[in-house]
């Protein structure tokens, strides 16, 4: 992973600014408050969110404002990658909102958890150690990594598991615990569990004597059961034969019923016939004399030949007057066309007239862009030459800055370093003399060169404003050609209108023709035919109402005849239905006699069944109460059975459960306490290693000497006994803190094999309480480093020597500038 560039907008006291960042080693200088720890916080919060206690959303908003943006440009596996992470300030206080990753120009919105989830995969990073990596091998504040060396031993080393993945052993063990806990209370309640196994065996032992005792009562009741049913199988055949003959006599009594019915209905219907005789014959004659008043017309005209001919008298004249109708709507809507073609020809005549000089308009604006390339090409080259210019002044501004140290230097030094000769006043006055005519010399040549410099701006931004009127003139003819275009559609379109008005004048004059022929043809003798033609109709439907009327009557009496020869008939089919009524009578009261004396028999029948039924509901209630008595009994001996099963089956797992719990706490936990030393010890051999050569760069004392015990701890030694790290000076506990980084740094990279960082180093306030000495050391740990990217953030203005890249942030009025 490389840093291209951080963007910055209303966090802290950054209102907008963008820092670039290059490869090498970079080093972000200015003074306290200025905002060096701000873009450490920046980049981190970019990379991973915001982190509980170490990056809140209050730490970052600008005050005052309402929103904050942060954009980190890097460089991943040869693909540019930008994240763009945005916090926003709402009733409920500051929220992150949806960020945005952007890969090789390809932007996809996530919200931060999915974010945070990209850029770790992107990171290389486990999923399980979060930013746990970015803090202990890219990136670590000062205040933790000092805090790690004074933390106690079993804090530093749950920090050393956590960033190796080897916190899973210590889990493993805690697991362990908790397993033997849960087996051993598993094991408790299994041993309560099968105390009652010999309670439960006596038991089974009654249960199943009381088995056998029901067993044997069941077979005593079956013989009992079948004798009694076959006894009242034998009633109910008798009560059957009995029913049937009841019911044949009751048959027999129910037809001789229905024949009394039938004959005393007949005696009725004959009274109610009789009557009905009377009325129709009166009707008959009522309706003969209505008959003979009708009197009818002949000779009449053919009433479907009348009526077509109105028909044909109607036709014509609605046929004429929809001709005069529609001919005169044609005319309407032709006129109607008329005026709207002179209304477009008006307006097309109108905009032709005013693009007429379109032309001569675009060959004055493209003859204006010919000068684009040249104006583009000398642009070009005045660019170039304010580069190479600004080089220049930079390289003779450092140039300054380094005879002014040689002259600080010079005026301090006592003896010389190489011959270790006195150095005189006057030496020094000669170097300082000569040194000040150099710097007077290269100032006059910036002040030249920076002259030149402003010159070639003023000519930059005179072009610049050129080539912006030539690419407004471009847009001027773009939309010019587009109105010309326009212009020979609306030419075409005049022709066409004009030829469609003519066309149009010529239709209105032949269909006003039309008109007045229509408008001259006469029509009263036809309408006054009309009117004879439909009194005759009149007549004739009069005429055909009184046929219809007379056609009916004839048929009501044909009707009533045959309806009074139907009733004739009907007396006398009655009358044979009345003959036999004194021998049925006779012959329903004998069979009603014979029909009780049976009813009688078969209610003895019945009682004598129900008092059987009663004695088998007996046999049978108790037959079931034995049946459930063996059943539940089943039940519980299954039951019983079940459960000394269960508890010997709770035996063999009680057995087994202690094997594993004491193989777990014994040979289980003493491998894994194996493998982790052996991983730690690993660990250990490198980390010491390089822990020594760092702190042996930085500080060149064979008085003094570090090492790493078991446990991680640094153990200082001073002219051969132990030093407490307490009793050292700042600028010693610092040389610790950053050997044991660069140290972790290393051996994380060896260890942790796809993690992207392996280039980049992040170094927070590396040198605090550092000697002279000790911070040109600091260039040599730079040079042993060999990394790709390496930024240093310090207020120490001696490190500018060494860096190849320099950002000074200078706070103004609450607000951070680059210098």
């Amino acid at each position: 992973m490389l840093i291209k560039s951080l963007s910055l907008k209303n966090v802290r006291s950054y209102q907008d600014t963008t820092i670039d960042f290059t490869r090498g080693s970079t080093l972000i200088s200015g003074d306290i408050g200025s905002g060096k720890s701000t873009i450490l916080l920046a980049i981190e919060f970019a990379l991973f969110g915001l982190i509980k206690d170490n990056i809140t959303p209050t730490s970052l908003l600008r005050r005052g404002e309402k929103s904050c943006e942060i954009i980190l440009r890097l460089i991943i596996d040869k693909k540019n990658i930008e994240i763009t992470r945005i916090l926003k300030k709402t009733q409920n206080g500051i929220k992150q909102e949806a960020g945005f990753l952007t890969i090789n120009g390809e932007t996809k919105p996530l919200m931060p958890i999915e974010l945070k989830s990209q850029i770790e995969t992107l990171l290389g990073y486990p999923q399980t150690k979060k930013n746990l990596l970015f803090r202990y091998s890219v990136y670590t504040p000062q205040e933790m990594m000092k805090q790690i060396l004074f933390e106690d031993e079993e804090a530093r080393l749950d920090i050393i598991r956590k960033v190796f993945g080897i916190d899973k052993y210590k889990t493993i063990k805690d697991n362990i615990t908790i397993v033997s806990r849960n087996l051993r209370i598993k094991i408790k309640i299994n041993e309560e569990t099968t105390k009652g196994i010999d309670e439960l065996k006596t038991k089974l032992l009654q249960e199943e004597t009381k088995l056998k005792e029901f067993n044997q009562e069941l077979k005593k009741i079956e013989p009992l059961l079948q004798e009694t049913n076959q006894k009242k199988e034998t009633a109910e055949k008798e009560e059957q034969t009995t029913s049937k003959v009841i019911q044949d006599i009751q048959k027999q009594e129910n037809e001789y019923k229905i024949k009394i019915n039938e004959i005393t209905s007949a005696k009725k219907d004959i009274q109610i016939t009789i009557q009905k005789i009377e009325e129709i014959k009166n009707k008959i004659k009522e309706l003969t004399t209505k008959k003979e008043s009708i009197k009818l017309i002949e000779n009449l005209e053919d009433e479907n030949k009348i009526k077509k001919e109105i028909d044909e008298i109607t036709t014509n004249y609605h046929n004429r007057l929809q001709d005069i109708n529609l001919t005169k709507e044609k005319i309407n809507n032709q006129e109607k066309i008329k005026t709207n073609l002179t209304k477009e020809i008006s307006e097309l005549q109108t905009k032709i007239l005013t693009d007429s000089n379109l032309t001569t308009q675009l060959q004055e604006l493209k003859d204006k862009t010919n000068l684009e390339e040249k104006f583009t090409n000398k642009l070009n080259e005045i660019e170039s030459e304010i580069e190479f210019l600004q080089k220049e002044i930079a390289t003779y501004t450092a140039k300054i800055k380094i005879n002014q140290e040689t002259i600080t230097k010079i005026t301090k030094i006592e003896h010389c370093p190489t011959c270790l000769q006195d150095v005189t006043s006057q030496h020094k006055h000669e170097i300082t003399t000569k040194t000040n005519t150099e710097n007077i010399s290269i100032k006059e040549e910036i002040n030249a060169k920076n002259k030149k410099l402003n010159e070639l701006k003023i000519k930059q931004e005179a072009l610049k404003n050129h080539l912006d009127e030539i690419k407004i003139t471009k847009e001027k003819i773009k939309y010019l050609n587009e109105k010309k275009i326009i212009l020979e559609d609306n030419t075409k379109n005049l022709k066409l209108k004009k030829t469609e008005q003519e066309k149009t004048n010529e239709q209105i004059q032949n269909n006003i023709e039309i008109l007045k022929k229509l408008e001259e043809i006469k029509f009263e003798k036809e309408l006054e035919r009309k009117t004879q033609l439909q009194t005759k109709i009149i007549l004739i439907q009069k005429n055909k109402e009184q046929q219809i009327e007379l056609n009916n009557i004839i048929t009501r009496i044909n009707e009533s005849k045959t309806q009074l020869e139907e009733l004739q008939n009907k007396t006398i089919t009655l009358q044979k239905i009345i003959e036999p009524e004194n021998k049925i009578t006779i012959d329903l009261v004998e069979t009603s006699s014979n029909r009780k004396i049976l009813e009688e028999k078969q209610s003895d029948i019945k009682q004598k069944i129900n008092e059987i039924t009663s004695q088998l509901s007996t046999i049978l209630s108790k037959k079931s109460a034995t049946q459930k008595d063996i059943e539940y009994t089943t039940k519980a001996i299954i039951e019983i059975t079940n459960n000394i099963k269960k508890i010997e089956e709770i035996t063999n797992e009680t057995t087994k459960l202690k094997q594993h719990n004491i193989w777990l706490n014994t040979k289980f936990t003493e491998l894994i306490d194996t493998i982790e030393k052996q991983v730690l010890l690993q660990i250990h051999d490198r980390f010491n290693s390089k822990f020594q050569k760092w702190f042996n760069i930085l500080i060149e004392d064979e008085d003094i000497t570090a090492k790493l015990n078991e446990d991680f701890t640094p153990i200082v030694t001073l002219q051969g006994h132990d030093a407490d790290i307490l009793s050292l000076s700042g600028g010693e506990k610092t040389s610790l803190a950053l050997a044991y980084r660069l140290a972790l740094n290393k051996v994380i990279n060896e260890l942790v094999s796809n993690i992207k960082t392996k280039n980049i180093i992040i170094l927070d306030e590396p040198t605090d309480g550092f000697s002279s000495q000790q911070l040109d050391r600091l260039k040599e740990v730079l040079d042993n480093l060999k990394l790709e990217q390496v930024i240093i953030v310090s207020h120490e203005s001696k490190i500018e020597s060494y860096v190849e890249n320099n950002i000074r942030l200078q706070k103004i009025n609450h607000s951070t500038i680059i210098r």
